[in-house]
C-alpha cells in the first residue's frame, strides 16, 4: 500500500474509531429524544438522523451542534467494511463476530436506502367506498380540482417544493396563472380572534 494512504487506512480500520462512533451514536439518540418534544418524530428524523451536520436555529442564525446520522453512520459503515477487509480473517472461530458485523452493515445500508428513497402513503377507506389514489400525511400540495364533468374530476396538483419558490406557476390545464405571494411551511388554517389576527397576513381578508 502507498505509504501516504496508510495513515488513512489505519484511521478507518481503528477499533478506537468504532468505539467513538458508537458513543456518538448513543449521544445522538439521547439528544434527539430530548428534542422530540419540539419537532415530533418526523422532524427529528430529518434534523438529527438524515443529515450530515445537526444545525441549531436561534431565529437569527444557524450553527452546527453535533454530527448527524449520515456522518456517524457513514463513517461506521466504512469502519466495519474496512475491518472485514484488513482485520478479520474468514475463520470458523470468528464466524460469530463476522455475522454481527454483517448484520450491523446491513442495518446501516437499509437505513440509508430508506432515508433516500422511502415514501409513505396511505389509503383510508370507509365501508363501501372506492378510491384510486393514496395520500401522504407528511407531504403537502395545492390541488386545484375541476368538477365540471360529473363522471370524473380533473385535478392539477402542485407540490409544496414548487410553491415554496414563490414563483408564478402556469399549467396548460389551468385557465389562470398562479402567483404565490407567501409560503408558510407547517401551518394550519383555523379561526382566530380578529384583534389578534390584525397583523398576520395569512389571517386577513379571505384568509380570515
Amino acid at each position: 500500500m502507498n505509504e501516504t494512504l496508510r495513515p488513512l487506512r489505519d484511521f478507518i480500520v481503528s477499533l478506537k474509531l468504532t468505539v467513538v462512533l458508537l458513543t456518538l451514536g448513543m449521544v445522538l439518540v439521547f439528544l434527539s429524544t430530548l428534542d422530540q418534544v419540539h419537532l415530533g418524530i418526523w422532524g427529528i428524523q430529518e434534523k438529527w438522523y438524515r443529515s450530515f451536520i445537526v444545525m441549531h436555529d436561534t431565529g437569527s442564525s444557524r450553527f452546527p451542534v453535533f454530527p448527524g446520522g449520515y456522518a456517524i453512520g457513514g463513517l461506521l459503515l466504512l469502519n466495519l467494511i474496512a475491518a472485514h477487509i484488513y482485520r478479520l480473517k474468514l475463520t470458523w472461530k470468528k464466524a460469530g463476530i463476522q455475522l454481527v458485523h454483517i448484520g450491523v452493515i446491513l442495518l446501516l445500508i437499509g437505513e440509508l436506502l430508506s432515508g433516500l428513497w422511502q415514501e409513505d402513503y396511505a389509503m383510508r377507506l370507509k365501508q363501501g367506498q372506492t378510491k384510486n389514489y393514496s395520500e401522504s400525511h407528511r407531504d403537502n400540495e395545492l390541488a386545484i380540482i375541476d368538477t365540471t364533468d360529473p363522471k370524473f374530476d380533473d385535478v392539477v396538483a402542485i407540490p409544496d417544493e414548487i410553491l415554496a419558490t414563490t414563483q408564478s406557476i402556469q399549467n396548460a390545464k389551468l385557465p389562470f396563472r398562479l402567483v404565490v405571494k407567501a409560503f408558510y411551511p407547517n401551518a394550519g388554517i383555523q379561526m382566530r380572534d380578529a384583534a389578534k389576527s390584525a397583523s398576520v397576513e395569512a389571517t386577513q381578508g379571505l384568509g380570515l
